[in-house]
């Protein structure tokens, strides 16, 4: 919703993008108006019952349906919106674990890779960046899920605790001479500090 709204506003504000809450109410009138993907209906349809007046629509005749014609049909409306969040919940669902794994049950004097997501270098591209670091030892386990690594002293910046999904094991080699990769440590960008001028 935040991305549609931020498009809808980079094309009707002004230069000085200093008019944006102006266009806000018609922002939401037109989200609210939508049919959204998930329940198949509009949000003003799914709480009224009806669709808003645009002005563009021709005016039709209709007789008002009684209180009783209309609880039913907010009931259909209302079933009809929750089957389809049911289906969407269930393909999320299916998305969601195509890519997960199970759980590492970790041990203190275990050997793991750090994924390098979050951990923000001296290194100009991202991109670019390596996807994970070298093998760090497992000193303990802190909760249901998290880790207390041994790292180098000039990562003090970083705070020594990842959830596992951060981390990957580090198995040792299949034949004698293998070499165990060993990812380089790069210089950790300290974000406690002021930038210096």
């Amino acid at each position: 919703m935040n991305q549609e709204i931020e498009t809808y506003l980079r094309i009707f504000i002004n230069h000085r993008q200093d008019d944006w809450p102006d266009w806000l109410p018609l922002a939401a009138f037109a989200y609210r108006n939508r049919v959204h993907s998930a329940t198949k209906q509009t949000p003003f349809f799914m709480t009224h019952g009806h669709h808003p007046y645009t002005g563009v629509e021709t005016h039709k005749s209709m007789k008002n349906e009684t209180a009783e014609q209309f609880a039913r049909r907010m009931k259909a409306i209302s079933q009809q919106a929750s089957t389809a969040l049911s289906i969407a919940k269930e393909a999320m669902k299916w998305k969601y674990d195509r890519h997960r794994r199970e759980t590492q049950n970790y041990q203190p004097g275990d050997l793991v890779y750090v994924d390098s997501f979050h951990i923000r270098t001296d290194r100009p591209s991202k991109k670019l960046e390596d996807k994970r670091y070298r093998p760090f030892r497992i000193l303990e386990k802190i909760g249901a899920s998290a880790y207390r690594l041994k790292l180098p002293r000039k990562w003090k910046a970083i705070h020594n605790v990842f959830n596992e999904v951060q981390l990957l094991p580090a198995h040792a080699p299949e034949f004698p001479n293998q070499p165990r990769p060993e990812i380089a440590v790069p210089d950790i960008l300290d974000l406690t500090k002021e930038p210096e001028s």
